[in-house]
């Protein structure tokens, strides 16, 4: 108890100028320890842009390298040129395509006028639990917000613990199952596969930890 005490009262009297020091060797460290975290599991600086017609072969082949059933290039135009649609890309530095997200605003005499429907998402495998996707739902966020509208929902695959997780993370919720809705891959028991449609309040969704400055965004 007496070798505690004597301890540190010397490191209460410690001259002021050696505790600045220690102080900015602390700094230092917490610095090279964040810059070496950061390096090894965020993304590079990603752009967001709006799709555009060029982009449609690039968007597909990046959608069928991750899904086994995706509409043809002329499903993607329609919705780039869709004015109730938005169709958001990520860049990564040399333009390379990291991801797509597009929703589809309901119309005015909806039976749920003000809400959007996500109906496509997909990161790149190698971009994948980096921000990608967390990142591309906020612009989307942002820009329906901007035409008014409030909620946004969504399907997924019943069996798909991944994007569940994700989604509920930026705060979706189950509203209903839809029985069979996933009829063109059947599960092993020759059934097709339900899917779950989640809803959110757009004004709810959490992206804690997104910095997004001048259109680029990086995850942290």
């Amino acid at each position: 108890m007496i070798r505690v005490c004597v301890n540190v009262r010397r490191l209460i009297y410690l001259p002021s100028c050696v505790v600045a020091r220690r102080r900015r060797a602390d700094r230092t460290r917490c610095m090279l320890a964040l810059v070496t975290w950061l390096s090894a599991t965020t993304s590079p600086l990603v752009s967001i842009r709006a799709a555009r017609r060029e982009d449609v072969s690039a968007l597909r082949a990046l959608a069928a390298s991750v899904e086994s059933n995706v509409p043809d290039g002329s499903w993607f135009e329609s919705r780039i040129t869709d004015t109730r649609c938005h169709c958001l890309i990520a860049t990564l530095p040399g333009s390379a395509i990291a991801g797509i997200a597009l929703a589809k605003l309901t119309s005015a005499d909806d039976a749920l006028p003000g809400r959007a429907h996500l109906s496509f998402l997909v990161v790149d495998k190698r971009q994948r639990r980096r921000g990608c996707g967390r990142l591309l739902v906020q612009s989307l966020r942002d820009r329906l917000v901007a035409t008014r509208a409030t909620s946004i929902s969504l399907y997924v695959r019943e069996s798909n613990g991944a994007a569940l997780r994700f989604y509920r993370k930026l705060g979706f919720r189950v509203h209903t199952r839809v029985r069979g809705y996933y009829r063109s891959r059947a599960t092993p028991t020759g059934s097709a596969e339900d899917a779950l449609l989640l809803v959110a309040e757009l004004d709810e969704l959490d992206f804690a930890g997104t910095v997004c400055t001048d259109g680029s965004v990086l995850q942290i």
